[in-house]
């Protein structure tokens, strides 16, 4: 199968768990940037603000077209209980070429749920599957299982 990643990820928290796929799992990987300045204290801030907004916001130009996959992970944070605006806006520039979805999401503990909707909503479609970490589970390696059970 087919499996394009599609992450941001502005901790790094994210990165790591896409580093551990990379290493383990036959897949293209693509790092969605945007020219938005979403690093140190004022960074976070506007993330909160983009988010409890739903801002789409630019995102700079991506490699591979997902419609040439059978299956896109989309993976990254939750800011304010909702999924970081590139990663929002990841989606809104390619809803209608996204085969299968599975969604990766990261947080400090909690919003999950609200992430996961809100990228369903805009998607269009449900995932077919779903994983939840957390920063914890990531700076103690406590995910593993998870994720393999994510990627088979």
């Amino acid at each position: 199968m087919k499996t394009l990643v599609a992450y941001y990820s502005r901790s790094k928290v994210t990165k790591k768990v896409i580093n551990k796929i990379e290493e383990e799992f036959d897949c293209d990987i693509e790092e969605i940037t945007t020219t938005v300045n979403y690093g140190g204290a004022l960074g976070y801030a506007r993330g909160g603000k983009d988010a409890i907004t739903g801002k789409i916001v630019p995102i700079n130009p991506t490699k591979y077209n997902p419609s040439e996959y059978d299956v896109v992970i989309l993976a990254g944070p939750v800011w304010a209980s909702k999924i970081a605006n590139p990663v929002l806006s990841y989606v809104d520039e390619n809803k209608d070429k996204l085969p299968d979805i599975k969604f990766l999401i990261t947080a400090k503990s909690s919003g999950f749920e609200g992430a996961s909707e809100q990228l369903a909503e805009l998607a269009g479609k449900k995932p077919i599957k779903e994983v939840f970490i957390t920063q914890r589970e990531v700076g103690k390696e406590l995910y593993l299982d998870k994720l393999n059970e994510f990627l088979s």
